[in-house]
Formats: structure tokens, sequence, C-alpha cells
């Protein structure tokens, strides 16, 4: 069986959110990101404002903590939008959107 190469690209916001954690919690973002490129799939679907995108969601240190991310299936990519605790994650992620969609 041919297994998918997933090209990962991450937003800058995304990018920016990573690099302030602290070494441990990086650590388990990225094995959740590798998690999610083994499996694109994995990750609910979301509907109405933000259909299309997906949201895996884990606990770390006693917090949800959730990541969101788009499949391009056409183009065998992941893109990584943004990463952050449950607490106002969708609100914060819906003006992440309308920020890019403003650029």
């Amino acid at each position: 069986m041919n297994k998918i190469m997933w090209k990962l690209r991450e937003k800058r916001v995304a990018e920016r959110i990573r690099l302030k954690f602290t070494p441990d919690k990086r650590k388990v973002y990225e094995d959740k990101v590798e998690e999610i490129k083994i499996n694109p799939y994995k990750g609910e679907m979301k509907t109405g404002p933000l259909k299309g995108i997906r949201v895996l969601s884990f606990n770390y240190q006693g917090s949800t903590e959730s990541i969101a991310y788009r499949v391009d299936t056409k183009n065998h990519s992941i893109t990584i939008l943004y990463y952050g605790t449950h607490e106002n994650f969708y609100k914060r992620l819906r003006n992440t959107l309308t920020s890019f969609q403003e650029r």
C-alpha cells in the first residue's frame, strides 16, 4: 500500500504562537502535528463559518489544546492555521481567518 506523503505548511500566525511555547509544550504540539501528517482526517471537520477546517483537540497539563488545519487533497498538503487552548479558540480562529482573507 502506497502512503501519501503530505506536505506541511504553517501559517505565519501559527508559527509565531508555536515558537512562544515552552520546549515541552512545543514538543507535544509537534508530535500532534506528526499524527495529523499520518492521518490528516483525524481532526473533527467543522461546519458553518469554519467549513473545510479540521480541529484536533487534546489534553495537555489539565487544559484542552487545539490545532486548526486545512487538508488540500489535490496538492497533498496540510496547512496549520492556528494553535491554542480551547478557551475562546474558535473566536480567535475566526478572527485569524478574517485577517487571512483581508490580505
